[in-house]
Protein backbone atom coordinates (compact mmCIF):
# COMPACT_ATOMS: atom_id res chain seq x y z
CA UNK A 1 0.00 0.00 0.00
CA UNK A 2 0.96 3.01 -1.01
CA UNK A 3 1.33 6.20 0.82
CA UNK A 4 -1.16 7.95 -0.98
CA UNK A 5 -3.71 4.69 -0.40
CA UNK A 6 -3.26 5.43 2.81
CA UNK A 7 -3.75 8.90 2.83
CA UNK A 8 -7.05 8.06 1.19
CA UNK A 9 -7.97 5.69 3.54
CA UNK A 10 -7.56 7.78 6.26
CA UNK A 11 -9.27 10.48 4.81
CA UNK A 12 -12.92 8.39 4.37
CA UNK A 13 -12.66 6.89 7.58
CA UNK A 14 -12.30 10.30 9.07
CA UNK A 15 -16.26 11.04 10.13
CA UNK A 16 -15.31 14.61 10.50
CA UNK A 17 -14.66 14.87 6.41
CA UNK A 18 -16.90 11.43 5.18
CA UNK A 19 -20.78 11.43 4.78
CA UNK A 20 -23.17 8.32 4.65
CA UNK A 21 -24.95 8.89 1.20
CA UNK A 22 -26.81 6.80 -1.05
CA UNK A 23 -25.78 6.37 -4.49
CA UNK A 24 -28.34 5.31 -6.84
CA UNK A 25 -27.40 4.36 -10.80
CA UNK A 26 -29.24 5.59 -13.47
CA UNK A 27 -31.96 3.52 -15.29
CA UNK A 28 -34.85 1.32 -13.59
CA UNK A 29 -34.94 -1.95 -11.40
CA UNK A 30 -31.17 -0.67 -9.93
CA UNK A 31 -30.61 -0.91 -6.16
CA UNK A 32 -28.92 1.75 -4.23
CA UNK A 33 -25.54 1.66 -2.48
CA UNK A 34 -24.71 3.44 0.72
CA UNK A 35 -21.39 4.56 0.95
CA UNK A 36 -18.76 7.00 2.28
CA UNK A 37 -18.22 10.29 0.62
CA UNK A 38 -16.60 13.43 0.81
CA UNK A 39 -18.82 16.52 0.10
CA UNK A 40 -16.14 19.10 -1.16
CA UNK A 41 -18.06 22.57 -2.42
CA UNK A 42 -21.63 23.97 -2.38
CA UNK A 43 -21.65 26.73 -4.97
CA UNK A 44 -24.62 28.86 -6.64
CA UNK A 45 -24.58 28.33 -10.46
CA UNK A 46 -26.67 30.69 -12.49
CA UNK A 47 -27.93 29.19 -15.90
CA UNK A 48 -30.02 31.02 -18.45
CA UNK A 49 -33.17 29.48 -19.13
CA UNK A 50 -35.30 30.38 -22.46
CA UNK A 51 -36.90 33.18 -20.37
CA UNK A 52 -35.73 33.98 -16.80
CA UNK A 53 -32.41 33.01 -14.95
CA UNK A 54 -32.51 29.76 -12.95
CA UNK A 55 -30.39 29.25 -9.77
CA UNK A 56 -29.19 25.96 -8.96
CA UNK A 57 -27.10 24.38 -6.46
CA UNK A 58 -23.76 22.54 -7.37
CA UNK A 59 -22.23 19.76 -5.58
CA UNK A 60 -18.96 18.14 -5.17
CA UNK A 61 -18.59 15.02 -4.10
CA UNK A 62 -15.68 12.36 -3.70
CA UNK A 63 -15.71 8.77 -3.02
CA UNK A 64 -12.74 5.86 -3.43
CA UNK A 65 -13.09 3.82 -6.34
CA UNK A 66 -12.62 1.00 -4.08
CA UNK A 67 -16.10 1.84 -2.49
CA UNK A 68 -17.95 2.82 -5.96
CA UNK A 69 -16.04 0.80 -8.91
CA UNK A 70 -18.51 2.95 -11.65
CA UNK A 71 -20.59 6.21 -10.64
CA UNK A 72 -22.63 7.41 -13.53
CA UNK A 73 -23.92 10.45 -15.39
CA UNK A 74 -27.99 10.35 -14.13
CA UNK A 75 -27.22 8.65 -10.92
CA UNK A 76 -28.65 10.16 -7.68
CA UNK A 77 -27.04 11.06 -4.78
CA UNK A 78 -28.75 11.58 -1.32
CA UNK A 79 -27.06 13.37 1.10
CA UNK A 80 -28.70 14.57 4.49
CA UNK A 81 -32.11 13.45 2.71
CA UNK A 82 -31.52 15.92 -0.48
CA UNK A 83 -31.35 14.16 -3.64
CA UNK A 84 -28.89 15.63 -5.97
CA UNK A 85 -28.40 14.20 -10.06
CA UNK A 86 -24.98 13.60 -11.17
CA UNK A 87 -25.15 16.14 -14.41
CA UNK A 88 -21.67 14.85 -15.84
CA UNK A 89 -19.35 11.72 -16.43
CA UNK A 90 -17.67 11.65 -12.90
CA UNK A 91 -13.97 11.83 -13.37
CA UNK A 92 -10.65 10.97 -11.07
CA UNK A 93 -10.09 13.30 -8.56
CA UNK A 94 -6.37 12.51 -8.10
CA UNK A 95 -3.45 11.11 -10.49
CA UNK A 96 -3.59 7.59 -8.90
CA UNK A 97 -6.78 7.11 -9.80
CA UNK A 98 -7.95 6.40 -6.42
CA UNK A 99 -11.00 8.70 -5.99
CA UNK A 100 -13.57 9.49 -8.01
CA UNK A 101 -15.35 13.19 -8.45
CA UNK A 102 -18.57 13.39 -9.13
CA UNK A 103 -20.26 16.89 -9.64
CA UNK A 104 -24.41 16.62 -8.94
CA UNK A 105 -26.95 19.46 -9.15
CA UNK A 106 -30.48 20.02 -7.20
Amino acid sequence: MTAFDRAVETMFANSDMAREVIYTPPGEDVDPVTVEMVPQSLEPDASLGSRSMARREIMRFEVPVASLASPAKDGTITYLGVVWNINSTPTHADDERLTWLIEAYR
